[in-house]
């Protein structure tokens, strides 16, 4: 049964070349977005938070956090969320919410492929994101 792990901060550079795979799969659907290192200097200065699934010693599933102070709510953001096998992890999103309850959070936000709603069937659908290449 896999387990969930905050990072610190301070040991995202020994863990990045692991993690780093999961979160290029996730990018590979950003349309161009991101790639990992991208959010390394994020959590590096704490800007963001990294959370991973493990089993035994192989890491099943990455999920990055940022807390986002808008004018009347604070929220936690989910820009990455990616790994195998994910109805063995998927639960613990419940401890990432308990986490961002104690932070402050009222809420928690995410956007991603279509196939997260039938997943996430507990979060409600409250919008559409539309692009267009120019």
């Amino acid at each position: 049964m896999p387990h969930l792990t905050g990072v610190l901060w301070s040991d995202t550079p020994a863990l990045w070349a692991h993690v780093k795979p999961l979160i290029d799969s996730a990018a590979i659907r950003s349309g161009g977005r991101f790639m990992a290192d991208d959010y390394f200097d994020a959590i590096f200065s704490q800007k963001q938070q990294l959370w991973l699934a493990w089993e035994g010693d192989e890491i099943v599933a990455v999920c990055i956090t940022e807390i986002i102070n808008y004018p009347k709510k604070r929220v936690l953001n989910i820009p990455v969320l990616a790994g195998h096998q994910i109805e063995r992890w998927v639960g613990f999103l419940r401890h990432i919410e308990a986490w961002a309850k104690s932070e402050g959070c009222r809420k928690i936000e995410m956007s991603g492929r279509k196939g997260w709603r039938k997943i996430l069937d507990d979060w409600l659908e409250t919008g559409v994101i539309l692009e267009k290449d120019i």
